[in-house]
């Protein structure tokens, strides 16, 4: 079994919570589409974006049983600190289930309906999880998307439950001692295969990146700077067309 699990930011932190639900509902599509292997997902959250649904059984909620931040302290730093710790609790939820797989989603990105399939067909026991750093980036919206063969964002992980283990706990110990909450996505790779255990790549691109829409907790606000637009002209060779069949891949359905 692989148990996926992300979080969503609080009602009173969203500019459009309908924006969070369209987003957040094709996220869900996209991990339901995976088949290989038994799925589940987790959303930890303060305010339940679809509390009239169950999604057939696949979906387990965990209501936070802490305040989020106020509009007047969020920033990057504290809802980044609230979706980890809001992750956390998940987590405890996960380990009663006895995964084999774990992989930590941000709300609004989305997976190749390839993804499970591999680590069914690749993965066992002994494995030392997945790394996606290859996949897309998507304003969202846009008729075009860019390959970034240098991919990292908060979907980007597999990890092989056997082992790293799970949080028994919640304390602050416990998060520190747990290689997949502790290990963020900018350093995951590297301090995997420091630690002896080298990631295996997937061999396509495994993920969307949705941005530029407005919810994103990583940052409140993305400004479209003229570096970034120089950047991104560099990087032309690397633009693709969003076809039906990357919308039917990644279940981009809003």
């Amino acid at each position: 079994m692989i148990v996926f699990l992300t979080a969503f930011k609080a009602h009173d932190l969203a500019d459009d919570w309908a924006q969070i639900q369209s987003l957040g509902r094709a996220t869900i599509g996209s991990v339901l589409q995976q088949q290989g292997m038994p799925v589940k997902l987790i959303t930890c959250f303060n305010d339940d974006p679809f509390p009239d649904e169950d999604f057939g059984g696949q979906v387990l909620k965990v209501q936070a049983d802490f305040d989020p931040p106020t509009r007047e302290t969020v920033n990057a730093d504290t809802g980044t600190a609230d979706k980890w710790k809001k992750l956390h609790q998940g987590l405890m939820l996960a380990r009663t289930l006895n995964p084999d797989w774990v992989m930590l989603m941000d709300c609004d990105d989305l997976l190749s309906n390839q993804l499970v399939p591999l680590i069914a067909d690749q993965g066992h026991r002994d494995h030392n999880g997945f790394i996606v750093n290859l996949g897309y980036r998507w304003r969202f919206g846009a008729k075009r998307m860019r390959l970034d063969p240098k991919f990292s964002c908060g979907t980007n992980a597999i990890h092989n439950v056997h082992k790293l283990g799970l949080p028994d706990d919640r304390s602050e110990q416990a998060r520190a001692d747990s290689k997949i909450l502790s290990l963020g996505h900018t350093i995951v790779e590297r301090d995997m295969a420091e630690l002896g255990m080298p990631m295996t790549p997937t061999p396509f691109p495994g993920v969307m990146n949705v941005r530029d829409h407005g919810e994103n907790v990583s940052h409140v606000r993305t400004r479209y700077t003229v570096r970034r637009a120089v950047s991104e002209i560099r990087a032309a060779k690397d633009w693709r067309l969003v076809k039906q069949s990357h919308r039917t891949e990644f279940n981009m359905d809003y």
